[in-house]
């Protein structure tokens, strides 16, 4: 008795440090940042409670991981800069560990856990949002901290970060919005919704704008096809015409703003930057012919002086052909169990993956987003149990 009692006390505070470890996801101005250190103590003390609980379903996913990973390893030999090469590699295996933790967590206390992380995210994302937007229109002290040439990047260091980082939240809103049980909840997750999809807009990052449309679609489709009757398809398409109401008249407001308007003007047409970025890409891309397994972790902005700005480009500069294949079979794997778990459980976190991944994958397109924490996540979340959770979406 005294043994269980012990468990579930540990189990209790476990479970707020995972909490606080992702409600510091959204700080990431330092590096390494305040969730990286959580992360390293949450894995010392899942390593020393076993904490940790994979199943045989497991198997494929590490393969192409650690595969992946040893591609790296390998294209290391024909690297230019040996101290960048070996600092980017960490880092991916850091993150790779991190998404092997989370698998582990949520297969050993998935209903906790994922509640933990979830609404530590939420926190994460509404109070670098609301500082973000406070900052825009300069109503706290050091405004410009905030900012970055007239765009929100709250407490990051990019503002191409700061709005993808946003977008699960506002689609999350989404799903709470309709499933809250009060009027309070329903304002509250309503007023996220707005917040986090306004701090989206005003980071004017195009690549979030393109990841925010690709991530309310598919998750409003699947929400509503995945209806289980006519009523409830009829209420979730009159919330789908409501939140496109609300985002339309959010839009005409914000638009009316001198500033907002002249910078969405600027956003929309091509930057003087956007050149660099093909040429990088192309010169990257190039050195395949010389290099097919790649040219190292993290080389490819030695090539042109200048970031590639495409997780896809630098992948398979970098880490070859058989790198780039093993790991766009991992992404595509993931998806597709994301997508089998949103149609079997259909589970808030399911659906949130499954849309917020496929706007992720576009995103990466044009942004590099290997060493995005939120992004490694969202891969991690999938490989949870499939009909052992509770729905995410059923607020207690």
């Amino acid at each position: 008795m005294n043994h269980f009692y012990q468990e579930s006390y540990i189990n209790h505070y476990f479970i707020k440090l995972t909490w606080i470890t992702f409600a510091l996801s959204g700080w990431v101005t330092m590096e390494p940042a305040p969730f990286d250190l959580l992360v390293l103590i949450l894995l010392v003390v899942c390593c020393f409670t076993c904490y940790l609980k994979f199943g045989p379903f497991m198997i494929l996913p590490l393969i192409l991981v650690w595969t992946f990973l040893l591609c790296n390893l390998f294209s290391m030999f024909f690297m230019n800069n040996f101290s960048s090469s070996v600092h980017y590699f960490l880092i991916t295996v850091y993150l790779a560990v991190f998404w092997l933790m989370v698998v582990g967590l949520l297969n050993k206390d998935s209903e906790r856990i994922s509640s933990a992380i979830l609404y530590g995210y939420v926190f994460a994302g509404v109070s670098s949002a609301l500082i973000g937007i406070l900052a825009y229109f300069h109503l706290i002290p050091y405004s410009e901290s905030f900012l970055l040439f007239d765009r929100i990047k709250g407490l990051f260091q990019d503002p191409n970060v700061f709005g993808p980082f946003l977008v699960p939240v506002a689609m999350l809103s989404i799903l709470f919005i309709e499933s809250s049980s009060t009027k309070k909840k329903t304002i509250l997750w309503m007023s996220i919704f707005v917040l986090t999809s306004a701090a989206v807009f005003l980071s004017f990052s195009r690549a979030a704008w393109i990841n925010y449309f690709v991530s309310f679609s598919v998750l409003l489709g699947l929400w509503i096809v995945l209806s289980q009757n006519q009523w409830t398809f009829i209420k979730r398409a009159s919330y789908f015409v409501g939140i496109l109401f609300i985002l339309m008249i959010g839009a005409l407001v914000v638009m009316n703003i001198p500033s907002i308007h002249s910078m969405f003007e600027t956003r929309l047409g091509l930057q003087g930057y956007d050149e660099d970025r093909f040429s990088t890409q192309l010169n990257v891309l190039e050195t395949l012919i010389q290099r097919p397994f790649g040219i190292g972790p993290g080389q490819s902005d030695s090539i042109s002086g200048y970031s590639p700005h495409s997780l896809y480009v630098r992948v398979l500069g970098e880490n070859g052909i058989l790198g780039f294949a093993l790991f766009i079979l991992f992404l595509f794997i993931t998806w597709l169990r994301s997508l089998y778990l949103a149609i079997s459980d259909r589970t808030a976190i399911a659906l949130l993956c499954t849309a917020c991944l496929l706007g992720l994958f576009i995103n990466s397109l044009v942004i590099d987003t290997l060493h995005w924490r939120h992004f490694w996540l969202l891969l991690a979340i999938p490989w949870m149990p499939i009909r052992k959770i509770k729905s995410s979406n059923e607020e207690e």
